[in-house]
C-alpha cells in the first residue's frame, strides 16, 4: 500500500544508497545528499540528517520549519517568509541540536535514533511542481524532497518498534501529511504524531493558491478514502479534515498538536493570508475542541504563552501540561514503555 513502491529502486532512481544498518555511533549525525529530482527552492541542493544509535528501537522523524510563499510576494527574492536553503539546519547539525534531539536525563526521546528532514521549499514539505512567481521559478519540491527520505528510510522499516513522526511550525504540517506514508514503511511499530505550532488556520485565497501552485494533492495518501482526490477533491481542504481522515483510519496511531494560546508566528502567517489577527486564537482553539471531540486518538495541549515551537527548544523539558512536561506528555502517548 502507498506510494512509494520498491523500496530498492526508489534508491537507485534517486541515486542513493542503501545505508549500512546502525553504521554510525551515538552523538554522530550524518549528512546525507539525495541527488535525482530533489531540490531547494531557488535551486539549491537537498539533504538531510540522520543519526543511528546501536541497538535503538525507537526513532525520532523531525520535519523541520521554517516558514512558507505562495504568491510573488512572500516568495521574493528577499522574503522573509521562508527558509530556501538547508544551511540553518546545517549549522544546528554542527552546533548541537536542541530541544529532543538532547541527551538529557529530563529527555525521555534521549538515546533514540534519528532522521532530520531539513525544508527549503516554502510549501509545508508538502509540493511536488515548479511555479513562476513574477519572473522567477521557485521550485515546490518539498514532496519530492521528503518522498527521498522516506525511500533511505525504507531500509529501516523493520528495524524500530516506536517512532515518533514530529514537525515545529511548517514540519508541523509535513508531520501530520506523511504520517500514513510513514505508518505503512513502519507497519510493525508504534506511531505517534506530533504537530507543534501548526494549527492550519489558512483563508480561502491562501487554500486556492497552495493548490495550484503547490498541487499538494499529488502525493495525498489515496488509499484513505476522506483523502482520496480522486473522489474526494482537495478544493476545500482543511488540515482539520487531515487529522480526522488520518485518525479515523489509523486509530492505533496517536495524533496530538502543542499550539501556544497567543503564537505569534502563526498569527503573523495568517495575517499574510489575509486573515484577521483577533479570529486566530478562537479559530486555534475550536479546532482543537473539535478534533478532541471526534478522534479518540487525537490530543493536545496550550499553553498560555506566545511561544512559537516547543519541541526544539530547551522548554520542552519544563513547560507543563498538567504534571507533565511536555516531552513526558508526548512520550506518554506510547502504549509499550521501551524507553
Amino acid at each position: 500500500m502507498g506510494f512509494l513502491g520498491s523500496y530498492a529502486t526508489i534508491l537507485v532512481m534517486l541515486g542513493l544508497t542503501t545505508p549500512p544498518l546502525f553504521a554510525n555511533s551515538f552523538g554522530e549525525w550524518q549528512e546525507q545528499a539525495t541527488g535525482g529530482d530533489t531540490a531547494c527552492a531557488r535551486g539549491g541542493d537537498y539533504v538531510f540528517f540522520h543519526r543511528m544509535v546501536p541497538d535503538s528501537r525507537q526513532l525520532v522523524i523531525d520535519f523541520r520549519g521554517g516558514g512558507a510563499c505562495w504568491d510573488s510576494a512572500t516568495c521574493g527574492e528577499d522574503s522573509p517568509f521562508f527558509v530556501d536553503t538547508v544551511d540553518k539546519v546545517r549549522d544546528q547539525v554542527t552546533q548541537g541540536l536542541g530541544g529532543i534531539h538532547q541527551n538529557r536525563v529530563d529527555n525521555p526521546f534521549a538515546g533514540w535514533s534519528g532522521v532530520v528532514l531539513p525544508y527549503c521549499t516554502g510549501d509545508l514539505h508538502m509540493g511536488e511542481n515548479d511555479h513562476l512567481y513574477s519572473g522567477q521559478t521557485i521550485q515546490h519540491r518539498g514532496a519530492t524532497n521528503t518522498k527521498a527520505v522516506l525511500a533511505w528510510l525504507g531500509a529501516y522499516s523493520n528495524q524500530f518498534d516506536q517512532v515518533l513522526v514530529a514537525g515545529c511550525s511548517a514540519g508541523a504540517y509535513g508531520s501530520i501529511y506523511w504520517t500514513p506514508h510513514l505508518r505503512e514503511i513502519f507497519a510493525g511499530a508504534e506511531v505517534v504524531q506530533l504537530g507543534d505550532c501548526g494549527a492550519g488556520m489558512m483563508t480561502s485565497q491562501f487554500r486556492d493558491a497552495v493548490l495550484a501552485n503547490w498541487q499538494i494533492e499529488t502525493n495525498a495518501p489515496s488509499w484513505i478514502p476522506e483523502l482520496d482526490p480522486q473522489t474526494n477533491p482537495w478544493d476545500d481542504f482543511t488540515v482539520d479534515q487531515i487529522y480526522q481522515g488520518i485518525g479515523d483510519f489509523y486509530p492505533e496511531v496517536r495524533l496530538s498538536q502543542i499550539n501556544s494560546a497567543a503564537d505569534q508566528t502563526q498569527i503573523l502567517f495568517y495575517l499574510g493570508m489575509g486573515g484577521n489577527a483577533f479570529q486566530w486564537s478562537r479559530l486555534m482553539r475550536s479546532s482543537m475542541s473539535s478534533l478532541d471531540d471526534s478522534l479518540a486518538n487525537f490530543d493536545y495541549v496550550i499553553p498560555n504563552s506566545s511561544q512559537h515551537c516547543f519541541i526544539t527548544e530547551d522548554n520542552f523539558f519544563t513547560v507543563k501540561r498538567g504534571d507533565q512536561s511536555l516531552a513526558q506528555w508526548v512520550a506518554s502517548m506510547f502504549l509499550t514503555r521501551h524507553m
